[in-house]
């Protein structure tokens, strides 16, 4: 298993976006979306797409 990960909060779903790894977080009682590519030596963050939401929003976010 790969350890060198940049996951703010605790995975809990993951997909492929446009070339891009999108994952699902959960950080204490909020949620996040962030966005990743894939570097030499696994993923390498890009952007947060939506922070410190609730799991609706951050679901509806993961979606898209």
């Amino acid at each position: 298993m790969w350890l060198g990960s940049r996951l703010a909060g605790s995975l809990q779903d993951f997909r492929c976006v446009n070339h891009h790894i999108r994952s699902l977080e959960k950080r204490g009682d909020k949620w996040l979306v962030a966005e990743f590519k894939m570097g030499q030596f696994g993923p390498s963050f890009i952007r947060y797409l939506i922070y410190d939401t609730t799991e609706q929003e951050a679901k509806k976010q993961f979606k898209r």
